[in-house]
């Protein structure tokens, strides 16, 4: 880390880096805890460069118990991927370097590693003409990454500190994300069977409601978030 931040001479770090898949986090939570929570500590220590961090948060920092979690909400994590985020936002905030954390639910592409997203499975099974089943009961409200770029933008222009919540403003299951996905993609929806999270087989527990308010960043931005049509739109620019 002092070899990378003596070479970049880092103003601000936004900081992405994570590992995201829950499953995977629960069963190696050692690395987990080192990607996710431990390297901000790492690249804040002795840094004298950076001006200001933001991080990148998730909604799984919440139990899903209430509709719209905000800023004020009690974070209360039921897996280990959302406590190895929590545990970074604190180290975040104890730092004595001015930051951010920008708590997001992001739906896109991966650029950079092998495992699928959310988007990529249903684009890659659908285009195979594999059924899939998507979740009627799981609820929330995304944002696409060039979206949330926007944000950032906006938030290291005008150097907002502090905790927000960035996402779009439309809650919906999965299942209806995926047929609107599907729609927008020009792809057979009909391939989309609904179930339940009760019926699945993950090893580490998700919560049914991973809604978060963008009240409180829309106030003091006066900023439209993205809906969900240009969600779609943006998300359809990536795999055409």
């Amino acid at each position: 880390y002092t070899l990378l931040l003596n070479w970049a001479r880092p103003d601000i770090i936004v900081h992405c880096a994570a590992i995201t898949q829950v499953d995977y986090c629960e069963l190696n939570q050692n690395e987990a805890m080192l990607v996710n929570s431990l390297s901000c500590e790492k690249l804040l220590k002795n840094n004298p460069y950076t001006q200001r961090v933001i991080y990148i948060s998730t909604d799984a920092v919440f139990d899903g118990s209430c509709r719209y979690s905000s800023e004020s909400t009690l974070p209360n994590p039921i897996n280990f991927y959302g406590q190895s985020k929590l545990c970074g936002e604190h180290l975040i905030t104890e730092s004595r370097i001015p930051s951010t954390i920008i708590r997001t639910t992001i739906v896109g592409k991966n650029y950079f590693y092998k495992s699928n997203t959310l988007v990529e499975w249903i684009y890659d099974s659908l285009t195979r003409r594999i059924p899939i089943k998507l979740f009627t009961d799981v609820l929330f409200n995304p944002i696409d990454p060039i979206g949330l770029i926007i944000e950032i933008e906006h938030i290291i222009n005008e150097q907002l500190g502090g905790t927000f919540h960035v996402n779009g403003p439309s809650c919906m299951s999965k299942h209806q994300f995926g047929c609107l996905l599907a729609n927008q993609l020009g792809l057979n929806n009909s391939l989309i069977q609904k179930s339940s999270i009760c019926d699945s087989s993950f090893i580490a527990p998700r919560s049914f409601d991973q809604t978060l308010s963008v009240q409180r960043y829309q106030q003091l931005t006066c900023r439209p978030l993205p809906t969900i049509d240009e969600t779609m739109i943006n998300l359809m620019s990536m795999f055409t």
